[in-house]
Order: C-alpha cells, then structure tokens, then sequence
C-alpha cells in the first residue's frame, strides 16, 4: 500500500492542538473503512523500525499505574494488569457527563463501541460500558503534569 497521503493529520498533530488534525484523521479512518487488506506501506514499514518499543512500553506502564494509584479506588472496573495497555479503562457512573465537561477543558477520551447504543436496549451491560468507561490515554506523549492535570479534572466529579 501507499500511505504518505494518510499522514496530514498525524503532521498536523504534532505541530498544533489534538483537535486541529481531527476532521482529517475522521478522513482517513473512512478511507480505511473502505480500504482492503493490505501490505504495510515502505513508509510506514520504515517508520515502524524506528520506534523504540521498549521506552514506549515502561512509559505506558507506569501512565497505567499512576492512573490506578490515583483512581484505582472508584474504579468499578476491576482487572489484572496488561503490559502496555492502550488507556486505562476508568468505568464511572455518568462517564457521558463527565466527558462532555472535559471536552470543554480540551481533553479529549475516546469513546469505544459506539455502534452498541442503536442495538442493544439501555439497561444492557454493553451500553454502561460504553457510555460509562473513560478511556484515558496512557501513550508517552502524556506527561506526569498532563497526567496530573487529568487526574484533578476527573477527581473534581466526584
């Protein structure tokens, strides 16, 4: 495959605010959607090389054990620890609220499964966890003080 046509938002990212490249990572994420499988690009191969996976495993390691340290004790989810996981999975009780108010602070959580509310009915387990999970990300790009900043805004709901 080719990919450097995919890269402008990830240029754009890096350069500026999260939410300046957004309409054009939703962009790309369709043109995947209708994509086929494929082999990694060159580009992306070689990019791939150059990442130094060890650093980013401990940095995620220990944004995940922060996080549990800080809400570990309101967390109604309970699990073992992964190494390296994506984001830590904080589940709350008005998770919905709570993301909306962080919107308008510039924080930005994603929200998993969304295709699960048009199908399954609202007292479903499925659609709590959806709505309800606070996915914080955990990648090296964070910082303690970034981390800090999130722990303080989340902790205010409660």
């Amino acid at each position: 495959d080719k990919s450097a046509e995919r890269f402008a938002h990830l240029l754009l990212r890096h350069e500026n605010e999260s939410d300046v490249g957004y309409g054009e990572y939703l962009k790309v994420e369709q043109q995947l959607n209708d994509t086929p499988l494929m082999a990694m690009s060159n580009l992306t191969s070689r990019l791939m090389k150059s990442i130094d996976f060890e650093y980013h495993k401990k940095s995620r390691n220990e944004n995940f054990r922060y996080l549990e340290k800080n809400f570990g004790s309101i967390n109604r989810f309970k699990y073992l620890f992964n190494e390296a996981p994506l984001v830590y999975p904080l589940w709350v009780k008005n998770g919905v609220g709570i993301k909306k108010e962080l919107l308008k602070e510039r924080v930005y959580l994603p929200t998993y499964w969304p295709n699960v509310l048009g199908i399954l009915s609202a007292n479903e387990i499925e659609v709590d966890l959806v709505n309800n999970i606070l996915p914080i990300p955990i990648d090296s790009r964070y910082s303690r003080a970034t981390l800090n900043r999130v722990c303080k805004l989340i902790s205010s709901y409660f």
